[in-house]
């Protein structure tokens, strides 16, 4: 038996197992565990410990799905920040036995409808949504709060061309907010000529 099997094993047992500070293996439960799974974890512990300690090393805290597979049928969406090893250790505490897998849904920071579940269940990538375009009058507007100015001064001043409107319309306002206050035009602006709404 694999160390990965035995934890499982012992996971399924209804045993917690932790690596303490000081290396030792760390077991909690309801009730005491067989001798024989206790003695199994005796006979393997420094490899139950490298993959505990395998399983919990940092990763990379991510923004994206993870459906949560439980043995009734059910499919749990959550989206945090936080890896995938944190999201399935989270869940076997909260669900138990009842869980039967962590399935990531990368690059997708939203609830899917039932189609795309069952599409990512099945392995086939979700399509990420096209991003919405903002209509140019609110883009414009947007971005004239956030500079201090009124609407029309954005053009009127030079910070941006007609154009720059509509070819932009997908953009966040403040990432152009940072572009435009990095140009000569805002730059070199005299502070008398701005007008604050």
């Amino acid at each position: 038996m694999t160390a990965v099997d035995l934890i499982r094993r012992a996971t399924e047992a209804g045993i917690i197992m932790t690596v303490g500070q000081d290396g030792r293996l760390q077991l909690r439960a309801a009730q005491p565990p067989a001798a024989d799974l206790l003695a199994e974890l005796v006979a393997l512990k420094f490899d139950v410990i490298a993959t505990l300690r395998a399983t919990n090393a940092p990763q990379p805290a991510c923004v994206w799905l993870h459906l949560l597979v439980l043995n009734d049928g059910r499919v749990i969406q959550s989206t945090a920040k936080r890896s995938t090893a944190m999201v399935e250790r989270d869940a076997r505490r909260q669900y138990g036995n009842a869980l039967l897998g962590v399935v990531a849904v990368p690059g997708i920071e939203r609830c899917l409808n039932a189609g795309e579940i069952a599409q990512a269940l099945a392995g086939v990538e979700v399509p990420a949504p096209a991003a919405r375009s903002v209509p140019s009058s609110i883009l414009q507007t947007r971005v004239a709060r956030l500079l201090g100015i009124r609407p029309a001064e954005l053009l009127d001043r030079g910070y941006l061309e007609p154009h720059d409107l509509t070819e932009l319309a997908g953009t966040d306002a403040e990432t152009l907010v940072g572009h435009i206050r990095g140009s000569p035009a805002w730059v070199n602006r005299s502070s008398g000529q701005l007008s604050v709404e």
